[in-house]
């Protein structure tokens, strides 16, 4: 699904649809709200079903990476990126909360979310670990369904944001609540304004644009995040705290006015958060009353019957603890407090109660949307004994079918994460993340399957189907060199057509698994050097030759190629040496969803998933 920029805008400002994938700290030469490249599949009757209607999942989300989420990260207006993880299905039955959690100063939405560190892996991935926290609240199963959106800027920093559009940041964030709010409109969900660090300006800006707190705004939580407070907030946030008895204002603090970094202080008296805390109950006192609770540790203010919860903590030995007010269960603390579930299976600063919810590399790609392989479906072996006469068309249209039906082993449905660092057309290096299969496409069993050549055509429909992308030259390389068993080649010779039949893809098969188990290779690992890849690359559309496919590699061991990147044969052409490695559709660029198919059409930042010169004007097989 393709739409133009003015058609997406009207689409998204009433909610029927949002714009996919942003990027980080990279400047784009595109400024838009954003061009969704690729729709997940739904559950419809033509074919093209990948995901089970039971599974309820909301219209252009993904399957993710971690079993009953589902993902969506898309840009909005200018230098807004956002992320959102839904759990699968959205609960009917229960009330929808939508937790807005604006980023820390320096932190990318991968990092944010959290992944268990790895060597090599930056620090900030371990600081926040708000996905994991999410999973453990789901778990609990409240009485509502606690949605997350993450919201980040392109400066890592809401106060820089705002700084660099002055005239309409505070209708932006306007705007962007009421887009989301639209995203769920039929579950009318609530919503809580909560963030980190710098990401308190996002809330503060939000307060600014609206005399009146809307009534929709459910539970407003500072997580060390209040450094923006004025006194001219409190009666906005009183009178909104007395216009319902639901709503609950939490803020955590901890005595920086103490803290020391190498002798120094961290802030002035007036520039952190605890000297703005106090300010902030001060002027509430005005309007409730109280109660207090105090001991060495923190101090605990109360009122509202506990509807308005400030947690401070003492600091009597000036150490530093920013971060710790989130990681120490504080997110989860931050939506239980006030109610029947506060300290339930956790304790705000106690141990992470989150641990076992952690997931391994980047949960911000979505899992492609592979179908189910059915008990009854052919063996790979059966499967080429039945296609060995057919002409090259009927084949085709075999091969498809079975793998829209999901006939794949199911070593080929986990992709490996690569992690890389390339450089853009202007030579500013930056950090990419993909997920790759571990091998070739196939068909068959774990047991029985054959790796499945094919026109770039098929290859095409599949990387549709499956939320994927072909490889460019440059990810083929990355991938070879990332390979845990690299396979030396198996040339067949040519004998007239023998190299194009089917009997010839199970013999060159044979081959292959022969080698690899010589190599002490394992499938479902990232193997390669044994086909090569049908990818995406500017030769496509190239005049002179139109419809052709495009194929590279079979690396030798010494890492160069046996095939240049060509487009000589004619676009119904396969032979036993093709192969179709898929690329999840989404990637990371510093830590930010991108769609490969944008970054391809991007003047600068083209280079980071192609060596050819330019961008690539035709990124698919028509």
């Amino acid at each position: 699904m393709h739409l133009n920029r003015t058609v997406l805008l009207a689409l998204l400002l009433t909610g029927l649809v949002a714009s996919r994938a942003g990027a980080g700290k990279v400047k784009s030469s595109r400024d838009s709200v954003g061009l969704p490249l690729s729709v997940p599949p739904k559950s419809v009757a033509d074919g093209r079903s990948v995901v089970p209607d039971e599974l309820s999942f909301w219209p252009y989300f993904q399957p993710g990476r971690a079993a009953g989420e589902q993902i969506f990260s898309f840009d909005f207006g200018k230098d807004i990126f956002v992320h959102i993880n839904a759990p699968v299905p959205l609960a009917s039955s229960k009330p929808l909360l939508l937790i807005l959690y604006a980023l820390p100063n320096g932190n990318t939405l991968d990092q944010t979310f959290g992944k268990r560190l790895e060597p090599g892996d930056d620090w900030h991935y371990d600081i926040q670990h708000v996905g994991a926290q999410i999973r453990f609240l789901r778990a609990l199963d409240p009485p509502f369904t606690p949605v997350l959106v993450l919201l980040q800027t392109r400066q890592r920093s809401w106060p820089a944001w705002n700084t660099a559009h002055p005239a309409d940041h505070g209708m932006q964030i306007v705007n962007l609540v009421n887009s989301l709010r639209q995203i769920f409109r039929v579950h009318n969900p609530g919503i809580m304004l909560t963030g980190h660090s710098g990401g308190g300006r996002f809330i503060f800006s939000f307060l600014d644009q609206n005399n009146e707190i809307p009534d929709y705004v459910e539970r407003i939580a500072f997580l060390d995040s209040n450094y923006g407070y004025e006194s001219r907030y409190a009666l906005p946030l009183a009178r909104w705290l007395g216009g319902n008895p639901g709503r609950v204002l939490a803020l955590f603090a901890y005595n920086d006015s103490l803290a020391l970094l190498n002798g120094r202080r961290v802030v002035s008296d007036s520039g952190g958060t605890w000297h703005r805390s106090g300010r902030m109950l001060r002027d509430l006192v005005r309007y409730y009353s109280f109660t207090a609770q105090k001991d060495t540790a923190f101090q605990c203010w109360t009122g509202l019957t506990g509807r308005i919860r400030f947690f401070l903590k003492e600091n009597p030995h000036r150490g530093i603890w920013h971060t710790q007010q989130v990681a120490r269960n504080g997110l989860i603390h931050a939506v239980l407090c006030g109610t029947e579930f506060e300290n339930r299976g956790y304790r705000y600063w106690g141990e992470p109660a989150y641990e076992q919810w952690i997931g391994s590399g980047s949960q911000l790609l979505p899992a492609l949307a592979i179908p189910g392989r059915a008990a009854a479906a052919l063996t790979g072996s059966r499967f080429i004994t039945m296609i060995d006469s057919l002409s090259p068309e009927v084949r085709e249209e075999a091969i498809w079918q079975e793998l829209r039906l999901g006939n794949l082993p199911d070593f080929l449905r986990r992709p490996v994460l690569l992690e890389r660092k390339w450089a853009d057309a202007a030579g500013e290096t930056h950090q990419v993340v993909f997920a790759a299969l571990p091998d070739y496409l196939a068909i068959g069993s774990d047991a029985d399957f054959v790796r499945m050549p094919m026109t770039p055509f098929t290859a095409q429909r599949a990387a549709d189907l499956f939320g994927a992308i072909l490889p460019t030259r440059k990810l083929v390389d990355a991938i070879y060199a990332a390979a845990e068993t690299r396979l030396t080649p198996q040339p067949i010779p040519p004998d007239g057509d023998r190299n194009e039949r089917p009997r010839t893809f199970l013999a060159h098969q044979h081959q292959v698994e022969k080698a690899l188990l010589m190599a002490g290779g394992v499938h479902g690992r990232l193997t390669a050097g044994h086909k090569k890849d049908i990818v995406l690359s500017n030769l496509i559309a190239d005049p002179q030759r139109p419809g052709h496919v495009v194929i590279y590699g079979w690396h030798r061991p010494d890492a160069r190629p046996i095939q240049p990147l060509t487009n000589i044969h004619i676009g119904r052409y396969a032979d036993y040496s093709h192969g179709v490695r898929l690329i999840c559709a989404s990637v990371l660029v510093d830590g930010v969803p991108w769609q490969v198919e944008r970054l391809l059409a991007d003047p600068l930042l083209y280079a980071l998933f192609s060596d050819e010169e330019g961008v690539m004007t035709q990124r698919r097989y028509p």
